[in-house]
């Protein structure tokens, strides 16, 4: 195709699926439809900016001393449409048409071990650790036969994971420890292999719990939202004392028996409004001696530590920041994660499509003390939610088919938005918790996942100064 008008009109065709955007004096340019990106000039710029807008090339050719001359046009023109001609950029998008999610074996148990909990955190999503439910702890009956359900309902799938949660599933160790040795027994028996991870607020963890966690190779996430002073604002125990002190001798303890687990624990903190300099936050976490951290964003309506239209912006310059040092770090070589930006640096890279967000609903279940099955633990405690009981092994189908049609094809505010096969469509509990609709993504949600995507696009382009093409892997 030499004709630049042919190559122009061609390029016109994928207006709807480019995205521009600046940062840090650097321009970049995101192909909704393959999830690639690129660097771009200031040239280019004008040019994608022209194609959005549909102008014709005419009218291109008659502004161009306003824009750039003609030959920096066909030059950029040349570029684009090379890009267009390799893959790079296309006007289709391969998983465009799909609605729903394939059915699929259950491969994720996440049991609530107990409706209870010592802290009382302030933004706590589950009320106390309750969720609203009579507080009690899960018998051995309820998990074991919870291990059964997750066995009759994995088809299959050989890799199973069992996830402990709460309220503080440490209070609950013995059903934990009779529970894994029942997955290990049954897992044996049907050839099967369970992995195992808790999440805990580390306020009880002991020499024993700590032995039988590495003893069983656990994933193991703990709580803490920074330094002292951030973290006794929020986590605390029901007379309104702090935890830090406790919890972060407890982590000193437990990296002092097993240096290893330095780099494999998870440090999780919750990132409000309250929380005045995210950076600081991260970086206290990292000099307690561990390297994968995660400061997630709240999602509440509580008002006193919501993030909203109004203040969302500082939340913003306070993740350019943390971007800012986290690349600094990359390029010399420091060995820590933060699980967000991580997360966003990995899947930009990979270009990797995703038409949901996670599995919850379907591959993933929640079961509560009582033997009831929930989409996830989020959705805990929402009888409009309940799925079943583990005591028979099958879920509801309709619930799970709301589950299933939850593809961001299916969300109207995610139609034209450039992100959505990056993102995959928000959190459906999110969007129950704000809109009451699962199809209806919550909007502070939309925008600081688009915020990560910008960020995670520009650290791997600081880190690989080439554009790249990858593959596409289509996560349904």
């Amino acid at each position: 195709m030499n004709s630049h008008l042919e190559k122009w009109n061609k390029l016109l065709e994928l207006k709807d699926s480019l995205y521009q955007f600046d940062f840090e004096n650097r321009n970049y340019l995101i192909d909704t439809n393959s999830c690639n990106f690129c660097e771009i000039d200031l040239n280019a710029k004008q040019l994608v900016s022209q194609i959005t807008k549909g102008t014709s090339f005419n009218k291109m050719k008659e502004g161009c001393s306003d824009l750039f001359s003609y030959d920096s046009l066909v030059e950029v023109l040349d570029e684009l449409f090379m890009l267009y001609s390799n893959g790079f950029l296309v006007s289709q998008n391969k998983v465009s048409t799909i609605n729903e999610l394939k059915d699929q074996p259950v491969s994720t148990l996440c049991l609530i071990m107990a409706t209870d909990c010592n802290l009382r955190c302030r933004y706590c999503f589950a009320k106390g650790g309750s969720y609203n439910l009579t507080r009690k702890k899960m018998s051995s009956y309820v998990a074991e036969t919870s291990v059964d359900f997750l066995l009759a309902n994995s088809w299959r799938k050989k890799s199973l994971s069992l996830s402990f949660f709460g309220g503080e599933p440490l209070l609950n160790l013995d059903v934990i420890k009779r529970t894994v040795r029942y997955a290990k027994k049954m897992g044996k028996k049907h050839k099967k292999k369970f992995s195992f991870n808790i999440t805990t607020n580390g306020t009880i963890l002991n020499q024993d719990i700590m032995d039988f966690l590495v003893k069983n190779d656990f994933g193991i996430i703990i709580s803490l939202d920074g330094p002292k002073e951030v973290n006794d604002k929020q986590r605390v125990f029901p007379n309104g004392s702090g935890t830090y002190e406790l919890v972060a001798n407890n982590l000193e303890k437990f990296v002092k028996r097993y240096p290893k687990m330095r780099h494999k624990i998870t440090i999780r903190g919750t990132i409000t409004i309250k929380t005045k300099d995210i950076s600081k936050s991260l970086y206290h976490l990292k000099k307690l001696g561990f390297s994968i951290m995660s400061l997630e964003t709240v999602m509440t309506q509580n008002t006193e530590f919501e993030i909203n239209d109004e203040n969302i912006s500082k939340i913003f310059r306070e993740y350019n920041k943390v971007a800012k040092r986290y690349l600094e770090s990359l390029k010399t070589g420091d060995n820590f994660s933060f699980f967000h930006l991580h997360q966003m640096f990995f899947q930009v890279s990979e270009g990797t499509q995703r038409i949901s967000q996670c599995g919850a609903g379907v591959g993933y279940l929640s079961i509560d003390p009582e033997g009831e099955i929930y989409p996830c633990h989020r959705f805990v405690g929402d009888s409009r939610f309940v799925m079943g009981t583990v005591f028979h092994n099958e879920v509801d189908p309709k619930i799970k088919d709301v589950f299933r049609h939850s593809s961001v094809n299916n969300k109207e505010d995610c139609k034209n938005c450039w992100a959505k096969y990056i993102c995959g469509g928000g959190c459906h509990a999110t969007a129950i918790q704000f809109n009451d609709d699962i199809l209806k993504p919550h909007k502070i949600e939309c925008e600081l996942m688009k915020h990560r995507i910008k960020l995670g696009t520009w650290i791997y382009s600081q880190l690989n100064e080439a554009p790249r093409q990858k593959s596409i892997e289509i996560n349904q």
